[in-house]
């Protein structure tokens, strides 16, 4: 029921809140100096852009309930949401998905006819995370709650229908909490079902397409007691590997533009094997952008490789630099 959220808007924008906390590692340290060397940078205007539209999704409802044969139509309505955790020395997210769930429905039972509207709000989440290593999700977890009302009865015309109608009436509104408790519940289970579902696909698909621990890799040896280092600024999402007592390193003046969505800044030259294998790893991240170029597989193009480009004393890697100016367009129209 969920899938039209949970579609490639949401795999980019999980992709890029959670490569935030990846283990894109830097260059090789020399033993004289044990300070952190690389910088990961995510742009959140980039992250803001691809939150996925609201949804409509329409389904039939045709069961027996309480010896009445009940028919008629559920309505959700939802919006797909991220929020960082608050805490910045973890890369911690929460997917949400906000919405209610409205049913119109006839339940028969001869020769009495009950009209009624339901409506269930609720929030499912769920938790994402990097350990260093992967990503992983929590428990899928969902606050919801419900309400009913009787929108009318039809009952046969005359004495019979007037007899019919005050009996039913009261039958009617007895059963109506156990009607509710059974609507939310089943809500819920079916909420939980499709969202973990879709959330454990795009975990999945994050720890198996991107380069982090390949980066990490290449550019710095196992270093024993090292950990990673998490900030947020404005403008950004930032992670860099390095002993427990390092910073993050201040970067050059030209970083405090926003060229593109993903940037990856080492000290030192470009230069090695290693770092020919780095870039190499980047086009392919960088090419796989092409789907939220806009343009239809069926007319895509080659999109010009990423080269590192030296800045100061350090260089840098930009993914998706062609994609992030339509994306801050399309914030700033919200």
């Amino acid at each position: 029921m969920l899938q039209p959220v949970f579609s490639s808007r949401c795999s980019v924008m999980l992709m890029f809140l959670l490569l935030a906390g990846t283990n894109a590692n830097a260059q090789e340290p020399s033993a004289e100096s044990q300070d952190t060397k690389v910088v990961l940078r995510i742009s959140k205007e980039f992250i803001c852009s691809h939150s996925p539209p609201p949804i409509e999704h329409v389904a039939p409802i045709n069961r027996c309930l309480f010896g009445s044969h009940v028919t008629g139509t559920s309505i959700t309505r939802g919006q797909a949401a991220l929020t960082m955790d608050p805490d910045q020395s973890k890369p911690s997210f929460t997917f949400h998905f906000k919405g209610t769930t409205t049913t119109r429905t006839v339940a028969t039972q001869h020769p009495v006819k009950a009209y009624s509207t339901g409506v269930t709000t609720f929030d499912v989440h769920r938790q994402i995370s990097f350990d260093g290593q992967e990503f992983s999700d929590g428990p899928e977890t969902i606050e919801a709650s419900h309400a009913s009302k009787l929108d009318g009865i039809s009952t046969p015309p005359g004495v019979r229908g007037r007899i019919v109608r005050s009996f039913a009436t009261p039958r009617i509104q007895e059963m109506r909490p156990q009607g509710d408790a059974i609507a939310i519940r089943e809500t819920k289970a079916s909420l939980l079902a499709a969202f973990g579902k879709e959330t454990d696909h795009l975990v999945a698909e994050l720890n198996a397409r991107m380069p982090w621990k390949q980066t990490l890799a290449m550019l710095v040896p196992q270093q024993k007691d090292w950990v990673e280092h998490f900030a947020s600024t404005k403008d950004w999402i930032l992670v860099s590997p390095g002993p427990k007592d390092a910073v993050i390193p201040e970067l050059p003046d030209e970083s405090l533009q926003i060229r593109a969505p993903m940037e990856l800044w080492v000290s030192g030259k470009p230069e090695g094997p290693s770092v020919i294998k780095v870039v190499a790893l980047w086009n392919t991240l960088h090419s796989g952008l092409d789907r939220f170029r806009g343009i239809p597989s069926t007319e895509s193009k080659p999109v010009q490789g990423v080269e590192p480009a030296v800045v100061g004393n350090w260089w840098v890697i930009r993914a998706g630099d062609d994609v992030l100016e339509s994306m801050i367009d399309k914030v700033k129209e919200k």
